[in-house]
């Protein structure tokens, strides 16, 4: 994980209403259950709690660049290439390549907030182990990469991801793409304007204004540390014309392909009913949704392999 950035304490115990969100349009409100108890709620894969979560509460921001390499075992160093992928402005992204075996198809895994690809070792053995393809890019200014990490910046990084396969002479039919987390809000955006042989929602946030809420609500973040600053941008964000993070839900509709989406009860950082509601969208008959019973954290990627594999191998 990457160091909390709590600074200061701000007193903002007399603002407790800058959180209301009973004016703002349908698509924007959560279910009034959306709670959970922070006992016992310990992330297995990184072995902290969900209140460790690191914000930097002078910006309150979602996109938490992860710059912690983690040491990559002699096993995983064998089945990925460490490439770089151009930037459409000039950037160099350093990702990891893995080549298919014969007949098999590429996934491009684009990874969510405070992590980069040396945190996602066990998707790696899943791609080895069933012979898939993959390209898992780091996004800019994530991992050792250059540049600022925006919204904006993610969708371009994407984007040239994609290009860079194309290039390769991987074709967009014979593509997988996967959305984990914050990466999900960013699938959503090249899934419309490409066509892939099927894709994968995965945890995703619906948008930032939705995921900041359901911190604040829960506790995962304390109102209390947030600067002015940031609460008057929260404010602006919600009660005024301008766009709302990765507020790319809609775009669903126009996925013409079949869509897995994937969430467990067991997430506290993303609720899993952001995805019964982007499953809502889909237009594609073939499209399905899985929601684990089970106990499995935000960061656990490992239970979602079997559905994965299934619903891949079934689109011919």
């Amino acid at each position: 994980m990457g160091p909390i950035a709590v600074r200061r304490k701000y007193n903002n115990q007399n603002n407790t209403n800058y959180f209301s969100y009973s004016t703002i349009p349908q698509h924007l409100k959560a279910p009034n259950n959306d709670t959970f108890s922070r006992s016992n709620t310990k992330d297995i894969s990184f072995g902290i709690t969900v209140k460790d979560f690191p914000f930097d509460y002078d910006k309150f921001d979602f996109i938490i660049p992860n710059n912690v390499l983690r040491r990559v075992k002699p096993n995983i160093e064998k089945i990925v290439q460490e490439i770089e992928i151009p930037s459409t402005d000039g950037l160099k992204l350093k990702s990891w390549f893995i080549a298919p075996k014969e007949n098999k198809p590429v996934f491009l895994f684009l990874n969510g907030t405070n992590s980069n690809r040396t945190h996602q070792e066990e998707v790696v053995k899943f791609f080895d182990e069933n012979g898939f393809g993959a390209l898992m890019p780091d996004y800019r200014g994530f991992a050792e990469n250059t540049g600022v990490a925006t919204e904006k910046g993610l969708y371009e990084d994407a984007a040239s991801s994609l290009s860079y396969l194309n290039k390769k002479g991987y074709k967009n039919k014979e593509l997988v793409l996967w959305g984990y987390s914050m990466g999900g809000g960013v699938a959503r955006t090249i899934a419309t304007m490409n066509d892939f042989r099927c894709a994968i929602i995965d945890s995703a946030i619906k948008n930032e204004y939705l995921i900041k809420k359901h911190f604040l609500d829960t506790g995962i973040a304390n109102k209390d540390n947030i600067s002015p600053t940031a609460v008057e941008k929260f404010k602006k964000q919600l009660f005024s014309d301008e766009k709302i993070p990765f507020d790319t839900s809609e775009n669903i509709k126009n996925i013409k392909y079949p869509v897995l989406f994937l969430h467990s009860k067991g997430d506290h950082i993303v609720p899993h009913w952001m995805t019964e509601d982007q499953f809502a969208l889909s237009a594609n008959k073939d499209s399905k949704l899985v929601i684990s019973e089970g106990t499995d954290p935000h960061f656990y990627r490992k239970w979602t392999f079997p559905y994965i594999k299934d619903f891949v191998d079934s689109i011919k």
